[in-house]
């Protein structure tokens, strides 16, 4: 499935990371992990925010932390693409936006509202950077001529890849001004710990601070670690022996295969069909999306730790998880009744699945809309375009604001 965007742009990094490395066909928003075990809520009502854009017409919120601080990009007015911070008020310009090695645009932000992503610098080439709250600082290189930011820890230690004099790209951590080389590869996420996962060279990796760990593979040639939990859990996608891809669960021993979902209507043989995780919570949930032989054969799936399940769709052909956070709250988009996410359909909504339920949170107007991060109150990022997409139509980063009920209260009163 594509995600509904007029710049070739999957509103999932991750995602389309999954479709480059392990598929023939064709996005990092990740969020800061989050303590606790609260219990899920009934979504009782959703406030739907335009957020605006950068005096351009296309803008999509990808990141959103704890306290409900938004980062993503804009087009100005001259028709750049700038990456912004918002807090409630107007976008704020953190300058040029140049990420997105895979096509894919990474903006990572922590809960002290720091954001790395990928910028154009002094020098012209384009380098990971890091915005403090003030100033945009350039993390640099490991002497090459291009570095890339992915992801962003509570204590502001950043990872992302970069690349060397003699053109390689290495898998690589900032921290607080060092740059650490982690070898051949890229490091796609990191925990609170500094714990981090990507891959190096063709196989999924942990790093600990000080040793890297090949986490192998389910029987293929290829395995990237994609989301890490501050447990050091890691999922992820890696081919089997039989040639196709699926997701995988890593808890310190062997890798897990997760498994596939489908349809009643999808052909072909089940042990071919595709799945990737796109995001894991730390009591060790994953979700993501399991594919089937056609191009808009995906449904979102959720995996409770024994059993993976499909999250249906909202009355269409498909969907697909985005991000997840520690309630177990699901957010990614869906196909409404008659209608695919595939090729950029306006029948494509972003959804919230509250651990039974797919609700549709609608869009800024009849246009298609797809949810991309989700913090632990249950706002939710992404964006929505007010009316039928093309190559000029608006598209603008929004905040779903959600009204919940207790499932003790909701228990008591009916209305879960």
């Amino acid at each position: 499935m594509r995600a509904a965007t007029p710049v070739g742009l999957c509103p999932s990094a991750i995602a389309t990371l999954f479709v480059s490395l392990f598929t023939t066909s064709c996005s990092s928003p990740l969020n800061p992990v989050e303590p606790g075990r609260p219990e899920l809520a009934a979504v009782t009502a959703a406030a739907l925010t335009d957020l605006g854009t950068l005096g351009g017409s296309h803008s999509e919120a990808l990141a959103i932390n704890a306290r409900g601080q938004v980062a993503g990009f804009s087009t100005t007015a001259t028709g750049e693409r700038h990456a912004f911070f918002w807090d409630g008020g107007a976008m704020r310009d953190l300058g040029v936006f140049a990420g997105g090695t895979f096509g894919t645009p990474f903006i990572a932000l922590n809960d002290a509202g720091q954001v790395a992503f990928t910028s154009v610098v002094a020098s012209g080439e384009r380098h990971a950077v890091l915005w403090d709250g003030t100033t945009v600082h350039d993390l640099g290189t490991l002497g090459g001529d291009y570095s890339e930011a992915t992801a962003i820890n509570a204590t502001g230690q950043v990872v992302g890849f970069s690349r060397i004099v003699a053109g390689d790209v290495h898998a690589v951590v900032w921290d607080r001004g060092a740059l650490r080389d982690l070898g051949l590869g890229r490091a796609l996420a990191i925990n609170r710990r500094g714990q981090v996962t990507g891959f190096s060279v063709s196989h999924a990796f942990l790093w600990n601070g000080t040793t890297l760990m090949d986490l192998g593979t389910l029987g293929g040639g290829t395995s990237v670690g994609t989301i890490i939990n501050e447990r050091g859990q890691v999922a992820g996608v890696s081919s089997l022996a039989s040639g196709t891809s699926h997701a995988f669960f890593w808890d310190g021993a062997a890798m897990q295969d997760l498994g596939a979902v489908g349809g009643d209507d999808w052909p072909g043989d089940p042990s071919s069909w595709f799945s990737g995780a796109t995001a894991i919570n730390a009591r060790g949930r994953v979700a993501g999306f399991s594919a089937g032989v056609l191009p808009a054969q995906e449904l979102a799936f959720f995996w409770d730790g024994t059993t993976m399940r499909s999250l249906g769709t909202l009355g269409g052909a498909d969907s697909h998880a985005m991000a997840m956070n520690d309630r177990g709250q699901v957010v990614g988009q869906a196909a409404l009744p008659s209608s695919t996410c595939y090729n950029y359909e306006v029948g494509c909504h972003a959804f919230l699945w509250n651990g039974t339920t797919m609700i549709d949170l609608g869009s800024l107007g009849s246009g298609p809309s797809v949810a991309l991060a989700v913090n632990r109150q249950g706002q939710i990022a992404g964006w929505s375009s007010p009316g039928d997409l093309h190559l000029f139509a608006p598209i603008h980063a929004v905040v779903w604001t959600l009204g919940t009920t207790s499932v003790a209260t909701a228990l008591t009163t009916g209305e879960r």
